[in-house]
């Protein structure tokens, strides 16, 4: 395979990489709905008063942890690029 196709095949591998890690979609954020409701339902019985607060609080941490889920590694992205320069550079 010559180094043309190489740096080709890296190319087109890093480009699909960056594109696959977009934003979340609204459906991954139902298990926090789910866990907001739960949480509120559980609670509201037994402490009224910090009920929202803690439902509220489940559901925001649950969506930070969806959406850090999709934020990419710069420093992965950063070797990847460093990679491809290297091959580049080689030719």
């Amino acid at each position: 395979m010559s180094n043309i196709n190489v740096v080709l095949i890296i190319t087109v591998a890093t480009f699909f990489s960056v594109v696959t890690s977009a934003s979340p979609t609204s459906n991954e954020f139902v298990p926090c709905n789910k866990l907001a409701v739960a949480t509120l339902q559980q609670c509201l019985d037994n402490d009224a008063d910090r009920c929202w607060f803690k439902s509220k609080t489940k559901y925001k941490s649950c969506r930070i942890e969806v959406i850090e889920n999709h934020v990419t590694d710069a420093e992965k992205i950063t070797a990847e690029k460093q990679q491809i320069d290297d091959i580049k550079k080689n030719i």
